[in-house]
């Protein structure tokens, strides 16, 4: 008799509501099911050939599908998420893109002086247009995974700086994966992958809104690869530049995975982060800002007998 309300426990709060873990976790396997269910439609249509939809929209589709089933069950709207397109999303979303810009330029800076950014590849003004909608489907996936949902349900159950702590492991140590890197520079990787978490959590925290975060890592991977012609996390993409860094100390350049692994990244992100401290919280988006998560089951009436 004893034994059915200890295993509730295990799933429920005591007002009845799924636990924080659970929550995460079905976010997770919807994330693979809506993905798995997506290539085999592809597949279906395309006559049992792998396929997938140009510039990353189908990752796009599947985070935002995964958040939107995941806050409906909570009887919430994708805006308490921080996804509210509204004029102010616009705006955040144009200034995280610039600033990320300015990152990158700063970041390069080092290496554009010891002759790092070679010549032009006569691609032409196409690849930046591919790039810029290539790398908004992916910042719009790994910002819904990595500062949407799960994070900010994880924010509710054990406060921020402990969330900020786990997703920024959780985000800098897949980077590692399928990388033939040196022990040191997967150490910067590692490093400076948490410092970017970091940084765009605390960006959500304050204002509330995926915007901005979005519009940065928009931005810094397009201006990282298709404009200036660095691997993107060890992975190169099509630009209108030739950069060479392999001659460059491995501090300046990040060796093969580019400079997301350089030592100026780390101090750029550090600085970064040190004056986004000293920004007052403004939060751009009263849905999520007021909205605590509210248990996908309804309340009982009466009493929990």
């Amino acid at each position: 008799m004893s034994a059915k309300p200890s295993f509730r426990r295990v799933f429920f709060t005591p007002s009845h509501g799924v636990r924080i873990v659970w929550k995460i976790l079905g976010f997770i396997v919807a994330i693979n099911i809506l993905g798995i269910g997506l290539d085999l439609l592809l597949r279906l249509l395309n006559k049992g050939r792998p396929t997938c939809l140009p510039f990353h929209s189908g990752d796009a589709l599947i985070a935002i599908g995964a958040t939107s089933l995941a806050v409906k069950l909570e009887g919430r709207s994708i805006a308490s998420i921080g996804l509210k397109f509204d004029t102010s999303f616009f705006i955040q979303l144009i200034i995280g893109f610039m600033v990320a810009v300015a990152m990158v330029l700063l970041t390069a800076s080092p290496i554009y002086f010891s002759n790092g950014i070679g010549s032009t590849t006569g691609l032409g003004f196409t690849v930046l247009l591919t790039g810029l909608a290539s790398t908004f489907g992916i910042a719009i996936f790994e910002e819904c995974l990595f500062r949407g949902y799960a994070f900010q349900r994880l924010v509710d159950g054990i406060g921020p700086r402990f969330s900020l702590l786990v997703f920024a492991l959780m985000f800098a140590i897949p980077h590692l994966f399928g990388r033939q890197i040196s022990p040191l520079i997967r150490l910067a990787v590692v490093v400076n992958g948490a410092i970017v978490a970091v940084f765009l959590g605390s960006i959500f925290l304050k204002s509330r809104s995926l915007a901005a975060c979005i519009g940065w890592h928009w931005a810094w991977n397009w201006a990282l690869g298709p404009l200036l012609g660095f691997p993107v996390s060890g992975v190169p993409f099509q630009s209108i530049r030739i950069a060479n860094i392999g001659g460059l100390p491995v501090w300046m350049g990040g060796g093969g995975f580019g400079p997301e692994a350089s030592l100026s990244f780390t101090a750029i992100g550090l600085l970064a982060l040190l004056l986004l401290s000293r920004t007052p919280n403004q939060s751009f988006n009263p849905d999520a800002a007021s909205a605590r998560h509210r248990p996908i089951l309804p309340r009982r009436s009466g009493s929990a007998g």
